[in-house]
């Protein structure tokens, strides 16, 4: 019975977390995001894709977000998501101070 305990008290991230990735899906939707750059579009286009796209499981939106952000592991699907929706607002923000810093240059 103690089995059947363990079993129930385990969550769907600590499944994924055993769960091996699927390594194609994770390629492409790190990559496509990657290519969308600061084109918000773009990006909205391929994040709902990747929402919606019931062959994702959790452990393979928390890969895409760290290799997207290039940072540490999202501990959750949820958290993962934020992360990549925040991914590209910092990507936004850079290249307008870039911008904003090459105009102030040239004046």
């Amino acid at each position: 019975m103690a089995f059947l305990s363990t079993i129930a008290d385990e969550t769907d991230d600590d499944v994924a977390k055993r769960a091996p990735i699927n390594e194609a899906a994770v390629r492409g939707f790190t990559d496509r995001l990657r290519n969308a750059g600061i084109d918000q579009s773009a990006f909205d286009r391929v994040f709902g894709e990747m929402k919606s796209d019931a062959s994702l499981k959790a452990g393979d939106i928390i890969e895409i977000a760290a290799r997207y952000t290039r940072g540490r592991k999202p501990t959750s699907k949820g958290a993962a998501l934020a992360a990549i929706a925040k991914q590209i607002v910092q990507l936004i923000s850079a290249e307008s101070r870039a911008q904003r810093s090459a105009k102030a240059r040239l004046l």
